[in-house]
């Protein structure tokens, strides 16, 4: 188990690694979908269960994970769980962990609610840094400090950014 210091910084430091290596540091905002295809995941929208914001799922040790996303949600939930599940999967390509460990189903209460789980936590921490790059949230917050601006800029919800914000201690 990894400190929980250590899980932002890690997830950090990878999300912007396969930002830059995949898209390149100037491409904003960030098209998750276009990074999942990139890793080589598809993403489909399907029905999902209500509570279900989505899945990143290998359905045997020869095929490729997916990843799926409740269509029911919004476009910037649906944002934020692709991103999510991109964690998921990068956690997991690092680890090398088997092809049975990329089930994963999540929950709506996991990706808003305090985390105690150590994969929740690397997930939205990684999803927030590939959404909301650091040093790029810095320089623009320098000069519009109104969350509900950098947030349509950065196609996140307002509450996203300000979660944001408050981890990188601008608020």
């Amino acid at each position: 188990m990894q400190s929980e210091a250590t899980l932002p910084q890690n997830a950090e430091c990878e999300a912007d690694n396969v930002r830059n290596d995949l898209l390149g540091p100037e491409t904003f905002p960030i098209d998750p979908a276009k990074l999942a295809t990139a890793l080589g995941l598809r993403v489909f929208e399907v029905s999902l269960e209500r509570t279900i914001s989505g899945a990143l799922v290998k359905l045997d040790a020869e095929s490729d994970p997916v990843i799926l996303l409740n269509r029911n949600e919004g476009e910037l939930r649906q944002r934020f769980t692709c991103a999510h599940e991109i964690g998921h999967f990068v956690q997991r390509l690092n680890s090398h962990e088997p092809a049975s460990s990329y089930q994963w189903i999540d929950r709506r209460t996991q990706l808003v609610e305090p985390w105690t789980d150590d994969n929740e936590m690397y997930a939205n921490a990684f999803a927030a840094a590939l959404l909301m790059p650091k040093l790029l949230i810095a320089h623009e917050y320098q000069t519009t400090r109104s969350t509900i601006d950098l947030a349509a800029k950065f196609r996140v919800s307002a509450s996203a950014m300000q979660y944001r914000l408050k981890n990188l201690k601008l608020l």
